[in-house]
């Protein structure tokens, strides 16, 4: 069982799947949000290729836990995501909150070329969405309480 997560920005999308287990997320190549339905068509070849039961999409929400300028966007992408993917595979919506501030952190200290940080920066985002909810699944991690963004 491999999940899939998506950190959707409006030039790219982040792009990270699990182990076969569950256990750690790997990143994956960026897809190129400025093609139009390009977004789609990548995340349902990576689902078949990889045999993904999952996906999960990052929800940007404001540090007190309301709608952002770009929530209304995603959980658009969200449904759009669902009608392009097979039968049987679901879409969760996730709180990505502090998760791009996460990932210039960790870019930092890993001595990342700013002018490598943008693309590096959403693979990242979606490798700690998924590390997150990876967590969550098996009980270990902590997320905030109002992370019922399920649509």
């Amino acid at each position: 069982m491999r999940i899939l997560a998506l950190d959707v920005g409006s030039k790219r999308v982040g792009v990270a799947i699990s182990d076969e287990f569950g256990w750690t997320a790997q990143p994956l190549p960026s897809i190129d949000a400025m093609k139009a339905g390009e977004p789609f068509r990548t995340a349902a070849a990576i689902v078949r290729e990889h045999d993904v039961t999952e996906v999960v999409v990052g929800l940007p929400l404001n540090m007190d836990g309301t709608d952002s300028r770009q929530t209304a966007g995603v959980r658009e992408f969200a449904q759009r995501l669902r009608s392009s993917l097979p039968r049987g595979v679901s879409v969760e919506l996730w709180d990505e909150r502090l998760t791009s501030r996460q990932s210039e952190r960790a870019m930092g200290a890993m001595m990342v070329r700013r002018t490598d940080r943008k693309q590096r920066s959403d693979q990242m985002a979606a490798q700690l969405i998924l590390q997150g909810y990876l967590e969550r699944q098996r009980g270990a991690g902590t997320c905030p309480p109002d992370n019922d963004t399920t649509t």
